[in-house]
Formats: C-alpha cells, structure tokens, sequence
C-alpha cells in the first residue's frame, strides 16, 4: 500500500468514535454548517423554514453537531 493510498481517520465530532468512509449517509453524516462528521446517534436537527419556486412554505432539517445545534446562526 502507498502512502497516497492510506485512508485517512474518520471520527465523530461529538462522541469520538471511528467511522468508516463507506457508511456515509447511512450511519454518519456531516454537519451542515461546519462539515465535521458526526454519526446519526449524536446529530442533532434544526428545522428552517424555506420559500421554495414551487412550493409556498416547507420546512428544511438541517443535521448539526452539538457545537453548531447550540450556536444562533
């Protein structure tokens, strides 16, 4: 194995714990304001509420860590 191939570490940014590439999206996910990862256990959901071309109103969730969750943006 060369050193351009060596995987790098991924690890939750809440509870530290070792996430594999593959499972993106189905056990982990980033952090939309910050692009961390953080697994589906620690993530956290803001609803923001959107005008859309089409549609009047909807509410977006956005996935958060806890350092972004507690932040007002």
């Amino acid at each position: 194995m060369k050193k351009s191939e060596k995987k790098e570490k991924i690890v939750c940014v809440d509870c530290g714990r070792e996430l594999l590439a593959e499972d993106e999206g189905y056990l982990w996910g980033k952090c939309q304001f910050c692009q961390k990862p953080v697994c589906f256990e620690c993530a956290h959901y803001r609803g923001v509420y959107k005008k859309g071309l089409y549609l009047d109103d909807y509410v977006e969730a956005l996935r958060l860590c806890k350092k972004c969750h507690a932040k007002e943006k």
